[in-house]
């Protein structure tokens, strides 16, 4: 299962969210920390052209730069940028370009923090690119040194650059090789729907015959599912959840099988069919179970799964499934006698302090999260015209539909997909306050994003009853209202923390709803 994702999640954005995730990320393959640049210089250019294609020559073929932040992570506060044009992305990709032969994606932006600059530029190659060769020497002026020659190959390993060495090649092939299997199953596949769309007819869809397997790709998967949900066939649905456990557990297939059981979960949630994404949930729950002590990354795609599962509730308003998500309580792996309250909390801690995240409670997992809904149809359902990450089309702005992502690397403030995870993040963590039954809380991993996300659910809870009856059946608005204190706690706690420094300001409703409800000692 470990397919060598990193904690950084590269999603081409530059943004000011993504600045504050990026920053309490450590260097790495796909990260590089610049104290100072200046590209006006040859040396600087030419070491910096060298870095970004060792960078985009690992097996992401993406990256990020900063520039103006320190080793460590912090801002440099001394004066450095003289020329902000420089760092203009047509003018980075013309410097690239004079010495490779190959397509490199730019986007940068210029950030102020604490009134020090800080650049971001994000980098990516062509999907089945090969590792990129250097085609031009790149001679130091005034010298006979060269900062790299014709041919030179390099690749970053860890936070380093390193001559291409033999190696190297399983590992920066290995992608290129997915890409290829992925290419030539995708094209049976397409044989196999173009005999099915021959074989329908208004009356009887060929889909309906076809078992749910994951022995086809999720686009055909995605048909054959929404068949049997109309037909309310679910038996086939059954049958499925008896073999998928086997499938999760098989190293290579994971992430498919993964993908697939969620989808169902997914769409049973449009379909109405709250019954059969708790079945979903459950048989998700078992692999964990299964996994926790030894398969800390595929805990973490559980709970990332827990996720897209959640933010489909939350846009299809069903409310009443969020709780059965949430609260599941879990033993702890490590510590005797110590039950977390929710096993979101535990995958969280888990797969941290393995490394599979950068916090147990920073925005990594609601980034995540977007990026694999993001790469599945089947995974957003609602939003089946939101492609994928690279797509610059812009909705209407009104927090109604779906809004991809803005030229040059901004994600828009109204973005229905992350938006919703966000919604549920925020909503796991008052979940756990007001009705957990264990130990440990739940840190918001929203906080890792503007406030202005989560503020929408809050009032929506703050002002419709049903709501809360749904997600909190029997308890009082009293508990309920000192649950939304705590979370507000735990959300600007970590808010600062992590040097986001966005407040969670509640809305007028729920501020009148806290006034109406708290204790008068907890007002």
């Amino acid at each position: 299962m470990d397919d060598g994702t990193k904690p950084l999640i590269w999603d081409n954005r530059v943004d000011k969210e993504k600045l504050n995730l990026l920053l309490q990320c450590a260097e790495s393959q796909e990260l590089e920390f610049k104290r100072e640049l200046d590209l006006s210089h040859k040396k600087d250019e030419l070491n910096f052209v060298k870095d970004a294609i060792a960078m985009v020559n690992n097996p992401l073929g993406a990256g990020y730069f900063l520039i103006g932040v320190n080793d460590d992570g912090t801002i440099n506060t001394e004066p450095w940028l003289d020329d902000p044009t420089q760092f203009d992305a047509a003018r980075i990709a013309d410097k690239i370009d004079k010495y490779v032969d190959a397509n490199i994606q730019v986007v940068t932006k210029i950030h102020d923090v604490d009134n020090h600059p800080v650049i971001i530029i994000s980098l990516q190659k062509d999907s089945l690119a090969l590792p990129i060769p250097m085609g031009k020497h790149g001679g130091l002026p005034d010298s006979n040194n060269y900062a790299f020659r014709k041919g030179d190959l390099f690749v970053r390993i860890s936070a380093r650059n390193e001559p291409f060495a033999y190696k190297h090649w399983r590992l920066l092939l290995d992608r290129h090789d997915k890409e290829i299997r992925r290419t030539e199953r995708q094209n049976a596949q397409e044989l196999f729907r173009s005999y099915l769309a021959n074989e329908s007819s208004q009356q009887n869809s060929p889909y309906e015959q076809i078992p749910l397997t994951t022995n086809v790709d999720n686009d055909l998967f995605l048909q054959i599912l929404r068949a049997v949900l109309t037909d309310k066939n679910d038996n086939s649905i059954t049958e499925f959840f008896s073999t998928i456990k086997e499938h999760i557990l098989e190293g290579d297939a994971a992430t498919d099988a993964l993908n697939k059981l969620t989808m169902v979960g997914c769409q049973a949630l449009r379909f109405g069919r709250t019954d059969l994404a708790l079945s979903a949930v459950d048989e998700l729950h078992l692999t964990f179970q299964k996994t926790i002590d030894e398969r800390t990354d595929l805990v973490r795609e559980i709970i990332v799964r827990l996720y897209i599962l959640g933010a489909t509730a939350v846009r299809y308003r069903r409310w009443s499934a969020l709780p059965r998500i949430v609260l599941r309580r879990q033993p702890s792996p490590e510590v005797p006698d110590y039950v977390y309250s929710s096993w979101i909390r535990c995958g969280q801690v888990q797969a941290a302090r393995a490394g599979h995240t950068e916090t147990s409670h920073s925005g990594y997992l609601v980034s995540r999260a977007r990026a694999v809904a993001l790469q599945e149809t089947g995974l957003r359902p609602g939003l089946e015209d939101f492609p994928d990450h690279t797509n610059e089309r812009q909705g209407a702005g009104d927090g109604t539909g779906a809004v991809g992502v803005r030229n040059g690397g901004d994600i828009s403030p109204h973005e229905t997909l992350l938006n919703s995870i966000c919604h549920f993040d925020f909503l796991y963590a008052l979940i756990v306050n007001v009705a957990g039954e264990g130990e440990a809380g739940a840190f918001p991993s929203s906080a890792g994003f503007a406030s202005s996300r989560v503020q929408e659910i809050v009032d929506v809870l703050c002002r419709q009853s049903y709501m809360r009856r749904q997600i909190f059946p029997g308890v009082q608005d009293a508990d309920i209202a000192l649950g939304l204190q705590q979370t507000r706690l735990d959300y600007n706690k970590v808010g600062n923390e992590r040097r986001f420094r966005d407040p969670l300001l509640y809305p007028f409703a729920a501020a009148e709803y806290l006034q109406a409800n708290l204790p008068e000692d907890a007002a």
